[in-house]
């Protein structure tokens, strides 16, 4: 960005050098270039406008070049010093290389300030993203708009490998937190965040959070994201002094996210402070970078072990150092199984040329001189490897030559790859003393983890048209597991939960983790777990990691589960839209919704289009934990792909959980459960997007989970038929209830 601090202005015009206008088409004002006030240097950047219809602008702006998947930090120090129906607007905009708008984000302030205050946002690149716009900019919120403010030190940084201000002692901002910090905390709870002088661990500064009210699993935190590479360990250190703490505890863990930030991994280290603190003490964080990591996310974070939990800690000098990380030593063993193809049963066979690749799997079948058990390159020389889809020791390879030794290797490296390079761990020349099917074994001394290795052989001995060889071999030891993917809540029940994940290669055991405490050990044969004993209606938060020799991997992204009973399907089975209670209506309209409740997966409902909101009125007071969704078997890409599930407080729709890029789906139920303190009587499934079919979106049943609140008013009682000595009532049912109470001049007379 050129000229963030608006120091330049040589053509003395309205607007500093290098920054463009947007005037807004009818108002009265103008930019101007000031010197007072100004936060640093001589010159800032003021606007003063009036008379702005709704939605108009003033803006000014710039563009530049940006690297793609990068995260960046927009910040300014902003001096705010009237507003009249408009708001200040922070704006960044990310354009792919035909000009096209690829994602944006807006920073808005809505008060005046006392003096500058510092706004700031972080967003990162998408990879499609070559260039940038930021923007800042008056806009009318309502006709008549008016503001005054001035702008100073207006700038874009691209996130380092380290953490800034990790000290906390920068401060010129709002939000009470340092500058460069971000902070977060559940929906109503209430917060205290601080820049304090006391107490602190070094220096002046150090950073308080604080809060109160919070849910169960609730959190308040500050975080900071810096650059990460794949295969790096990283420590994370913090000074944390822990003042209260009423059910819960203070955590410093890390996330790990690839360019598009994608998350990959987590890891929550080796300490949470559960008791209050003498003073500040040392917590550390240890872990290797999973494949694929471009940024590593530090939390300092209070979280609520139960309902209305609180808490007060303070937090200075956290630091992220990074160093080479090796894997113990383990016993050496062969790496490779007995591949049957070149992707079977795991792993993936590497060559290039790629020439007859299809039979490169015969390298890695142990069958060596067997007929089929060699490998034919079609040319003298090439590349052959194997990616092991999990970090990897290799100490040491064996090559099996052919009867035609003039085909055999002369010359060659073995390499190993870190992700962008390929790193020579071993090398041979003028190698012509091969015996015909006799192996040569090369011990080599690396210590690194890497998930793919290769022999890049550039010279055999002689024959110009073909390199042969029956069998490669690569032993050693895995080191720590990748972390499991696709953990998911399979099939919840009566007092249980079960759980599936994908499988991990080089693992003993799984580790399943209720609530932040192991529960259970899975041998590393099996990818499902199973949980009893549960309390039914109880949300549990459950994660997953894999574990060798080498230690245990990251653990996995979160996911929530809830045992109920059949009494908590809280929808009856509907027979109409209607019938025979609630309410359903899905948009586009369709007549035969109901079918989604009639507890019956054999049935199905398609709504014409990509997107739809499915919506069921309970009609009277409920608190859903959980949904579920099940497909219908043959039409995966119908199934909804990204959808927000929603309660109706009588004036908005409000957001209980949100899922994007669910796939794929099978012939299973899908279970969604979250955390609500909540209660709607109305709720919908807004799908925005299914999984590819361009016609139609598509499903068989859905189940809401929960429990009924205090049911809502009968309605329509009227009498039906008087005769001799009787009276005969009806009235509207009520979802979720066990008896009706009949009273009589104000006397209970019936329980029906």
């Amino acid at each position: 960005m050129n000229n963030p601090g608006f120091e330049l202005n040589v053509q003395q015009g309205d607007v500093a050098d290098s920054w463009l206008t947007v005037p807004p088409p009818v108002a009265n004002g103008n930019f101007k270039v000031v010197t007072t006030p100004v936060h640093e240097g001589v010159r800032a950047q003021q606007f003063a406008f009036s008379g702005l219809s709704q939605d108009q602008t003033a803006a000014i702006e710039q563009t530049f070049s940006i690297d793609p998947g990068s995260e960046y930090e927009l910040s300014g120090y902003f001096n705010i010093q009237s507003l009249f129906h408009a708001q200040v607007q922070m704006k960044l905009d990310y354009f792919d290389v035909a000009d096209n708008l690829v994602d944006s984000n807006v920073t808005i302030q809505t008060a005046t300030t006392s003096g500058y205050a510092r706004l700031q946002t972080i967003k990162v690149a998408k990879t499609n993203a070559v260039k940038c716009r930021v923007t800042v900019n008056l806009t009318a919120t309502g006709d008549a708009g008016a503001g005054t403010f001035t702008v100073d030190q207006f700038a874009m940084r691209k996130s380092n490998a380290y953490i800034v201000n990790p000290g906390f002692e920068t401060y010129n901002g709002m939000y009470n937190v340092a500058d460069t910090w971000r902070v977060g905390y559940s929906p109503n709870v209430q917060t205290d965040y601080q820049v304090v002088n006391s107490p602190v661990f070094s220096g002046s500064r150090a950073q308080k959070v604080s809060a109160s009210g919070l849910p169960n699993w609730g959190f308040a935190h500050v975080t900071q994201t810096v650059t990460a590479q794949q295969d790096v360990a990283y420590t994370v250190t913090a000074k944390l002094n822990v003042a209260e703490l009423t059910d819960a505890k203070v955590q410093l863990y890390v996330d790990y996210f690839d360019a598009n930030y994608e998350f990959l991994g987590f890891d929550s280290g080796e300490m949470e402070q559960t008791t209050i603190t003498n003073g500040f003490v040392v917590l550390r964080n240890e872990s290797t970078a999973p494949e694929h990591a471009a940024f590593l996310q530090v939390w300092a974070l209070l979280r609520s072990t139960s309902e209305d939990g609180s808490g007060t800690f303070y937090v200075d000098d956290i630091n992220v150092q990074a160093s080479t990380d090796y894997p113990p030593e383990q016993p050496i063993v062969d790496l490779i199984p007995t591949m049957t193809s070149n992707t079977a049963p795991q792993g993936a066979v590497l060559v290039d040329p790629i020439t007859n690749s299809g039979n490169a799997f015969h390298l890695f079948d142990s069958i060596g001189t067997s007929v089929g058990g060699t490998y034919v390159h079609t040319l003298p020389t090439g590349t052959i490897g194997y990616d092991f889809k999990t970090p990897t020791v290799v100490r040491e390879y064996t090559i099996q030559p052919v009867n035609y030794l003039n085909r055999t290797p002369k010359k060659w490296t073995f390499e190993g790859f870190d992700g962008s390079d390929w790193n020579v761990l071993d090398a041979h020349s003028g190698v012509s003393d091969w015996v015909s099917n006799t192996n040569k074994t090369y011990q080599i001394s690396n210590m690194r983890a890497y998930w793919k290795y290769r022999l890049n052989i550039t010279e055999n001995n002689g024959d110009p048209n073909y390199l042969y060889l029956n069998e490669v071999y690569m032993n050693g030891y895995f080191a720590k597991p990748v972390t499991p993917l696709n953990l998911s809540n399979t099939s919840n029940g009566d007092s249980k939960v079960i759980l599936t994940w994908s499988s991990v290669i080089g693992v003993t055991s799984y580790n399943v983790y209720q609530d932040d405490k192991l529960v259970q050990i899975v041998p590393g044969n099996s990818t499902t777990a199973t949980l009893m004993g549960l309390e039914n209606g109880k949300v549990y938060h459950y994660r997953v990691s894999a574990e060798n020799g080498s230690g245990e991997s990251l653990l996995s992204k979160e996911v929530l589960a809830m045992p109920y009973v059949n009494t908590q399907w809280l929808n009856p089975i509907m027979t109409s839209n209607t019938s025979p209670l609630g309410a359903v209506t899905t948009n586009p309209s369709n007549v035969t919704a109901y079918l989604l409740f009639d507890h019956n997966d054999a049935n199905s409902i398609s709504l014409a289009g990509r997107k739809g909101i499915i919506e069921y009125d309970y009609q009277t007071p409920t608190r859903i934990h959980e949904y579920t969704m099940m497909p219908l078997p043959g039409y995966p890409t119908r199934m909804p792909k990204s959808w927000t599930f929603e309660g109706f407080n009588g004036t908005d729709w409000v957001v209980l959980d949100t899922q994007q890029n669910v796939t794929p789906w099978t012939v299973s139920r899908k279970y969604f459960t979250f955390q609500n303190d909540l209660v709607f009587s109305k709720y919908r499934l807004n799908i925005t997007e299914n999984n590819g079919d361009a016609s139609y979106l598509t499903m068989s049943e859905i189940q809401l989970l929960g429990t009924y609140e205090t049911p809502a008013m009968p309605k329509g009682l009227w009498n039906t038929d008087n005769g001799d000595g009787k009276v005969s009532l009806q009235w509207q049912g009520v979802n979720g209830v066990t008896e009706y109470h009949i009273y009589q001049d104000g006397e209970l007379v019936l329980t029906t």
